[in-house]
């Protein structure tokens, strides 16, 4: 999915289902007059290919989500059933297990493609468990894996690759730049009046990341620089990075990349840089573009 969707729209979404969750929760509650906090989870890895393992986006990603989870949603968690786990199953596992909290890591339990179907109706009512997977549940026309309600997971076809879709470089009115070793650009952005959404969009060249951080230009004297994203590093060779602030202050916002971190001598991260500015319509969600694709100062 990290091919075909940048990593903010798949952390949205899986917070979608989270929270989703949750409302389920209280659901239950009231329809069974007791307490319901936690839950069970399966992770079915069939047809999991070690392409999906050897990726720094996924990684990276479950490292981000894990920490997340462990902060906003502890101990929401009952168990975590793994099954139809693939023979490489353990490398991956050794990637991922260090960002996953001890007291979480405890509830989790792992099956090869053998042993699981009792394992699952010990903890799973079969009324509630599909026929899929052991249970009695069948979905509409008699669908043993209740595809109404489970999505199943698959290879995602190529053509929908967001590399294989337009890129920034492909805009003509993206800028394109080069940071070498220890190199930084900033770029000053002006908003002139309230009621506006700053839209940027950028993306690396293949194999690179970089620091990227937004401040606020003093707006007085004797005013500090207000730091309006911290630091993040972010690589965005595949998938562009994306983002935007509603309704900012009215100032001068500094988008600042660096590539101060980089060890290699001589070695070039290319960025293309867009933004825009809009404003909403009074009285409509229509969106006007006033200014595309500012221009760009190097310091």
């Amino acid at each position: 999915m990290l091919e075909c969707v940048s990593k903010e729209e798949l952390h949205k979404a899986c917070y979608y289902q989270l929270e989703q969750v949750a409302l389920d929760m209280k659901t239950q509650c009231e329809k069974l007059g007791k307490n319901v906090e936690t839950a069970t989870v399966v992770v079915d890895y069939d047809n999991f290919s070690l392409k999906q393992v050897y990726s720094f986006q996924v990684i990276e990603f479950l490292r981000e989500m894990t920490g997340q989870y462990d902060a906003n949603y502890p101990e929401t968690l009952e168990r975590c059933v793994f099954i139809n786990t693939p023979s490489f199953f353990p490398f991956f596992w050794k990637l991922v297990r260090n960002f996953i909290a001890e007291k979480t890591a405890t509830k989790i339990e792992v099956f090869a493609h053998e042993g699981w179907k009792p394992a699952l109706l010990e903890y799973i009512d079969p009324s509630q468990l599909p026929v899929h997977w052991g249970g009695e549940l069948l979905g509409p026309d008699g669908d043993p894996e209740c595809s109404h309600m489970i999505g199943r997971g698959g290879e995602v076809p190529v053509e929908l690759y967001l590399k294989n879709g337009p890129k920034v470089l492909d805009d003509p009115h993206s800028v394109n730049c080069s940071l070498e070793r220890g190199e930084h650009l900033e770029v000053p952005v002006q908003v002139e009046r309230a009621g506006c959404i700053l839209r940027w969009k950028f993306q690396t060249g293949p194999g690179h990341d970089v620091d990227f951080s937004i401040t606020r230009g003093p707006t007085g004297k004797g005013k500090q620089k207000e730091q309006v994203m911290q630091v993040t590093r972010i690589k965005c060779d595949l998938v562009p990075e994306t983002g935007q602030l509603e309704n900012p202050e009215i100032g001068t916002y500094i988008f600042r990349f660096d590539n101060s971190f980089s060890w290699f001598n001589k070695e070039a991260a290319f960025l293309r840089f867009a933004s825009d500015l809009s404003r909403r319509r009074p009285g409509s969600g229509q969106l006007v573009i006033d200014c595309l694709y500012l221009p760009v100062w190097y310091f």
